[in-house]
Order: structure tokens, then sequence, then C-alpha cells
């Protein structure tokens, strides 16, 4: 039954557009790894070459969510949510008959952009729409939320059938579908940006930019020497230094300080941390353990976390449910909690031999699904609640920028503990130490997420003993 308040004009069929884009924003980040290996064997490329269909469309992405949220405020927030759709949808569409692996990474680099600035526009046009913090405001975050994360949980799963029948270049027509949907309904979203939006800070944009793009240079290397990886990094601190001063004396910066000042933004901002920690690397690594560790099929890869894309897609409603009924203090521990849980099982499962590896990893994976789908529910409602409506823009950029950057930083960090190899060395070679490593990882991943949960606390404590004085 369709809640009341979106049966009224715009509301329900923003939902809707909203929703279907939602779907296919994480396809760009969790598909490509079923790709891979048929992407080499076609343009006869080696691992480092590859690695750019991942690295630039993260760094398109990542770079690209901030500048699109400070620019739908101004310019209009469906407009903005338009041209991400164009973008998205033209570059996947001339994906499908790339003639060249630079054509590829390039039309990638472009969906990356578009990708970026849906993330930005999509959430802020639901704030627009419903500006109450009610039941209505929450269904429509939570069903973004869910789209979202079924995308992120299925794609590898979808991508591998899709590749199993009809080859790799099919994937990328997965896409069109659901932009084409979201296209249709433009005309009946209503317009929304801020009246009286201050002018770009373009300076701040742009070393926010520089910043994250050379730290996620620096971590995933994409062939760079240890050296240079070292100078990026470097650059990057110096000019984070310079953005802090920057940003402080603005009148109007694009980063405003008092975002990250508000303790609820700042949890939510660790508790999306910590998702990307045990969904995105789960996300991207089992199937590619499977494939590279195991000698499993791309349809098998895909399937390999079924478990979590289950738990993830059908837990989201527990997300509201948890924040009205134990807090956001609550929510937070739970979710957290259930992710760290499930990497802790996953690790030990790993470890063990058969048939306990298996019922390891599926139960690892579930308690991830069930911790990350739960937050998937009210992460953004949260984060978004603390913000003035006018400035949803900004915000919602802002917010999303810490999703996929902390998505791009965490499965570029956990690539070097991992190490696969996008080519096995021969037809059905596999890696009998992959498992191994993955399990160190899953350990190390669930050890985080417990400290960040301990940090998590002590500013939601912080902020109410501030509070009560």
């Amino acid at each position: 039954m369709i809640p009341g308040a979106w049966r009224q004009s715009a509301g329900l069929w923003t939902v809707i557009a909203v929703v279907s884009s939602g779907i296919t924003l994480p396809f760009g980040e969790s598909v490509i790894g079923v790709q891979l290996a048929a992407i080499g064997r076609s343009f006869s490329a080696d691992g480092t070459s590859l690695q750019w269909l991942v690295n630039g469309y993260m760094l398109t992405f990542a770079t690209s969510i901030l500048v699109a949220g400070v620019a739908a405020d101004k310019l209009g927030r469906r407009r903005l949510f338009a041209v991400g759709l164009g973008v998205v949808g033209v570059s996947n569409a001339l994906a499908i008959v790339a003639p060249s692996l630079g054509g590829l990474i390039a039309l990638r680099a472009a969906a990356g952009l578009g990708a970026g600035t849906l993330l930005a526009t999509g959430p802020a046009l639901l704030a627009a729409r419903f500006p109450a913090d009610d039941k209505h405001r929450a269904r429509a975050f939570a069903a973004f939320g869910s789209a979202a994360g079924s995308g992120i949980a299925f794609g590898p799963l979808v991508g591998g059938l899709v590749m199993d029948q009809l080859g790799w270049r099919a994937v990328f027509a997965v896409y069109l579908p659901f932009i084409g949907l979201a296209a249709l309904l433009l005309p009946r979203i209503a317009p929304s940006r801020d009246p009286d939006a201050p002018p770009m800070d373009v300076l701040g944009i742009a070393l926010f930019m520089a910043v994250l793009g050379l730290l996620v240079l620096a971590i995933q290397g994409a062939g760079f020497s240890p050296y240079w990886r070292s100078v990026f990094t470097l650059v990057a601190i110096g000019l984070l230094a310079v953005l802090v001063v920057v940003e402080r004396h603005r009148r109007y910066p694009a980063i405003a300080p008092g975002l990250f000042a508000n303790p609820t933004f700042r949890v939510m901002s660790l508790t999306m941390t910590c998702w990307q920690i045990g969904v995105a690397i789960s996300m991207v690594y089992v199937p590619a353990v499977a494939v590279a560790g195991l000698g499993a099929s791309p349809a098998v890869a895909g399937a390999s976390i079924l478990p979590m894309a289950i738990l993830l897609f059908i837990s989201t409603p527990l997300g509201p449910w948890l924040v009205a009924r134990v807090g956001t203090g609550g929510f937070v521990v739970t979710c957290i909690g259930a992710m760290a849980l499930g990497d802790g099982i996953v690790c030990l499962g790993l470890a063990a031999t058969a048939p306990w590896a298996t019922v390891g990893l599926v139960a690892g994976l579930s308690l991830i699904g069930l911790g990350g789908g739960a937050a998937n529910g009210s992460m953004d409602n949260l984060a978004m609640g603390t913000i003035d409506a006018a400035r949803a823009g900004m915000a919602a950029g802002l917010f999303q920028t810490v999703r996929i950057g902390s998505a791009a930083l965490a499965v570029a960090a956990a690539g070097s503990v991992v190490a696969i190899g996008h080519e096995p060395a021969a037809p059905g070679a596999v890696d009998a130490g992959l498992a191994a490593r993955y399990a160190a990882l899953a350990g190390v991943a669930a050890a985080v997420m417990g400290v960040l949960a301990l940090l998590c606390i002590f500013v939601l404590k912080t902020a109410r003993g501030a509070a009560r004085t």
C-alpha cells in the first residue's frame, strides 16, 4: 500500500525516479569485478591497465559528488539529476560497443561523473520533497537505501549471469531500463533549489577534489611506484591543511565546518565508513576470491554473496524500527556490531576445514547483510535530518562523498591485503593462499569496525553531556 503523502502529485514520482536511478549507482562499483578478466582477454590487456577501469570510475565518482550537490542547490536539483541520468545512460550505452580499452576507460570515467551527480541529487530531491522529519520522509529514504543496497549486493550476481549468457559487453545494458524509467518520470518531479543559494566555492571544491583524488590514487596505486604513491600522499596531506584554512575563512564554504561539528552527522559518517568496510569489501572480494581462489565461473562467483544480498535487501525496514525503539546510539551499535561480528565469523570460518568454512562464510555474510541493510534504512535520513532543507544539496553531496570516498579507500586498502590478480596465470589456475589472506582481512575489518563503534558511542555520549550542561 502506497503511503498517503506519496500519492499526491510529485511525491510518488520523485521516490520512484530516485529509487530507479539508485539501483544502478552501485553497479559500476560492484559488477566490474566479474567483468575484468573477460575484458582483459578481449583487449589483450594486463592487470595494471585493467585496474584503470576501476580507478577511473572511483576517482570521478568520489570527486564529483560534492560539486554536484553544491551545484544542485544553485542551479536546481531536478536539472542536475537529469544531467546525471543522461551521462550515465549515454556512457553505458557507448560502453557496449567500445572499440578499445582506452575508450572503455574514458567511458567508465564519464559514468562515474554521472553516478556521482545522481548520488548527490537523488537524496536532495527526497529531502526537498519531504521536508518534515516524519514517517513519510523516513520511508522515502529507506526505499532509496534499499535500492542502493540491493544494487550493490546483487550487482555481481546479475553481472555474472548476464556474462555467462551474453558476454561482458551486455552487462553495460543492465543500467539502461532503470535510467530510462527515471528519465521518463522527470516531468513529474517538482523542481527544487535554494533561492538564496550562495556563490559556488570553486577553490574549496577544487582543493577537496584534489585531496580525495590523490588519496584514492595513492592507495589504489594503478601501476605507480611506491615513491610516487608516497608523493601523492604527502601532497594530499598538504592540500588538506590548505583546505581547512581556506574553508574556515570562507563566508560560504563548500564544506561547511558545522556539518562535521554536528555529532549526528559525524556519527552517521562513521557508520557509513563501517558499512563500506563490511559490505563493500565483501561485495568486491568474496566473488573475486571465488574466481581466483576457487576457480568458480562468473555466475557462481556472483552467487557467492547471495546470503548477504538477501539480508541486505530485506532488513532495510529494521533501520527506522531500531531508531524508534532504541534511539540513534542503539541503532549505530546494533548495525555496526552485526557487521563486525559477521566479519569475525568469516575470519574464523575460513580458517576452519570444510564444511565449516562454508558455514562460517554463509553465516558471516548473512550478519553483514543484516547489519548493513538495517543501517541503509536510516543513515541518510538521520544525517540529512540534522541539516537545514535549504542546503540539502550541499549536505547530501558531502554525505554521499563520505559514502563513496570511504568505499574507494576501503576497497583499495583491502586489495593491497588480499592481492588478487585480475587473471589467473593459466586456465583453471587458483591461488591456494587466497582464502587465508581474506580471512586475515576479515579479522582486521572486524577489529576496525569495533573501534569505530566505540568512537560513535563516545561522540554521542559527549554530545548528550554537553546538551545537559
